[in-house]
Order: C-alpha cells, then sequence, then structure tokens
C-alpha cells in the first residue's frame, strides 16, 4: 500500500483577496487551517489587533509543526507575502517535521480596486493605506523557494483585457525621471520593439514579448515625487513598480478577442506562462540594482529562478536597456561580466 502524505497549503494574498473563503473550500475532514487573524483574535480578543507579530507566527508555526506531525493537512492563512520569510518557513518545516509532507503555494488573486471594495465591506476593515502598502511588498511565489506545486486561484475573475493592459494602467504619462526621455507607455512600447528588432521570435515563447511590453506597468502606480528619505524632489522615483508589476499581470486578461474563433476560449498564452510573465515582471529591475552589487546575488537569483527564466530575464534587461536608445543595435546586447561568470 502506498503511504500518502500530508499536504502543507500555503495561501499568499492582499486582504480581502478571498483567502480565508478558499481555505474553508479547501478544508477536509483532515485538515486544520491555521490562521494569523483567528491567532490575533485567541491572544488580543480582536483580529484586527497587530501588536506582537512575533508571538502570532511562533504560536503559527508551532501548531503547524504539531499538526502535520500527527498527520493532519494544514492550510496555512495569512498574507505571506514576503518570499524570505516563506523560505524561512519551509525550513523550518523540512527541519522540524518526521514525515515526508507535500508543499502547495496558492496565490489567491483579486484586482485591487476589488479588494478595497470587499475590505470596506467587512465589519473589521483594514485602512486602504495598508492594503496599498502591502502590494508593494508582493513578492510572487516561485517553485526556487522550496515548493513542490505553485498555483493561481481566483476569486475574482480578470476584468483587463491585455490589449488594454497599458491605458488601463494609467501608464500614458511622462516618466519625469532623468533616466528615460520617453513616456512609460512608449517605453514599454519601444523595449518590445527592441525584442522584435534583435531577436529571432520564432526561437522564444511568446510570453517573453509580453513581459518586455509590460516589465513597467505597475510603474503609474508607483509614481511618485517623494523620496526614499521623505523629502519632495523634482525627479519622479517609482519604488516597488516590478512587485506591484507582477502583481497586475496576473490578472491580465489574455484570451484572444470575442469575435476570432467563434467565441471559444482560446488563449494568446497560457496560465501557466503568464505566471512565468508575471516572475520575469517581478525580477526585471534585479540586474539593474541588486545583480549591481556581486555576483554572489546573481547566482541565488539564477538558482531560484531556473535557468530558463534567468535566461530570459537577461533578454528582458537587454530590451529594457536598449530600448531609448536612437538606434538599435544589430548584434545581440553583450552580456555584463558578472553574468558570464555565472555557472
Amino acid at each position: 500500500m502506498v503511504e500518502l502524505k500530508n499536504s502543507f497549503t500555503m495561501l499568499v494574498g492582499l486582504p480581502g483577496s478571498g483567502k480565508s473563503t478558499i481555505a474553508n473550500n479547501l478544508k477536509t475532514t483532515n485538515t486544520v487551517i491555521v490562521s494569523s487573524d483567528e491567532i490575533r483574535k485567541e491572544l488580543f480578543g480582536d483580529e484586527s489587533i497587530q501588536k506582537d507579530p512575533d508571538t502570532v507566527f511562533n504560536l503559527m508555526l508551532k501548531r503547524t509543526i504539531d499538526n502535520l506531525n500527527n498527520g493532519i493537512d494544514v492550510i496555512y492563512d495569512a498574507t505571506n507575502l514576503n518570499r524570505k520569510k516563506r523560505i524561512n518557513l519551509l525550513k523550518e518545516l523540512n527541519k522540524r517535521v518526521k514525515n515526508e509532507f507535500v508543499k502547495s503555494v496558492f496565490v489567491i488573486y483579486a484586482s485591487v480596486n476589488e479588494c478595497l471594495r470587499r475590505n470596506s465591506e467587512r465589519s473589521r476593515t483594514v485602512p486602504d493605506y495598508v492594503i496599498d502598502r502591502l502590494l508593494k511588498t508582493f513578492d510572487i511565489p516561485i517553485y526556487g523557494e522550496g515548493w513542490d506545486k505553485v498555483d493561481l486561484i481566483y476569486s475574482e475573475e480578470p476584468v483587463v483585457h491585455f490589449t488594454e493592459a497599458l491605458d488601463y494602467y494609467g501608464n500614458d504619462i511622462p516618466h519625469d525621471n532623468s533616466h528615460h526621455k520617453v513616456s512609460i507607455k512608449s517605453h514599454m512600447e519601444l523595449a518590445r520593439d527592441c525584442f522584435e528588432s534583435c531577436f529571432d521570435e520564432t526561437k522564444y515563447p511568446r510570453y517573453l514579448k509580453f513581459a518586455i511590453l509590460f516589465h513597467d506597468i505597475g510603474k503609474a502606480y508607483c509614481k511618485t515625487f517623494i523620496n526614499y528619505k521623505g523629502d519632495m524632489v523634482d525627479e519622479a522615483h517609482y519604488y516597488q513598480h516590478a512587485n506591484v508589476g507582477s502583481y497586475f499581470a496576473l490578472g491580465l486578461d489574455f484570451t484572444y478577442p470575442f469575435n476570432e474563433y467563434d467565441g471559444k476560449n482560446k488563449f494568446v498564452i497560457s496560465e501557466e506562462d503568464k505566471y512565468k510573465l508575471a516572475i520575469l515582471i517581478a525580477f526585471h529591475m534585479r540586474p539593474l540594482e541588486a545583480w549591481q552589487q556581486s555576483s554572489y546575488t546573481i547566482k541565488k537569483d539564477k538558482e531560484l529562478l531556473g535557468e530558463e527564466l534567468f535566461n530570459y530575464l537577461l533578454i528582458v534587461n537587454q530590451c529594457d536597456i536598449k530600448s531609448e536608445e536612437k538606434q538599435f543595435v544589430e548584434n545581440l546586447f553583450n552580456y555584463s561580466e558578472e553574468c558570464k561568470k555565472v555557472k
């Protein structure tokens, strides 16, 4: 007889995205839901009280380990937006759970507007600025974190068709930044044109071109003239726009226009490829920022992303850099010496 493994399922999502509803839908007779909100209510009498997070999450960890060791499946219900915390949690579980278990993560998606609407109708509301802050910290889950399964669950169906996305998210506005000469929308379109001019599209999956086209889709949402010190400045900044852009990308509708294919749902790219597209958007600033600091960071990102996505990320970076030059280069952009060292 084959021994069935227990399961650990983490839910990732913004407040109001529908995590708790999904958790109850996923629950079986052999499942315990370990919820940060329920533990706060238990400890402090009110789930909205955010004090002493270490106590809350240490208790969540203990209950998760105890249940898994007793053969009970666990659904771990919190926002879980931070990659480092997810990785550290999995490491602890791998060390302290005696039995083998399947590790799954489900991203629960609803548009930001829908999350805000649902939140406003709750008896216990989260301030809108908190949802905004959490959105900007969204780290899309990746298999390289240690998951056996990564999946996307919609509690609201995508409402933004990919053909309208650049305008829907307000990107036809000036950059107001010395690094760019054109609007945000034009920059993204030029990056796509660079890909079409410098690469043979037939050799690459279709999602790569869309990742390049939408790489800065979160910029308009994040645009600010306040720098990291809190001072008003003349040049616009776009802190955490890659996090926001990857979340927006998850909500894009990639079906063909309805009047094509007799109304059948034919997809320009698959759900799996949309997920990869969102990862590339999430990481597209890494070569411009973190990779400049250390070759070790490049190596760790390659391990996290895997060979395919890492190599495609380099192409996104090339098109991003070259997009606003007066003339596209005929030869492929040379990889940096640091990238060449990555084995």
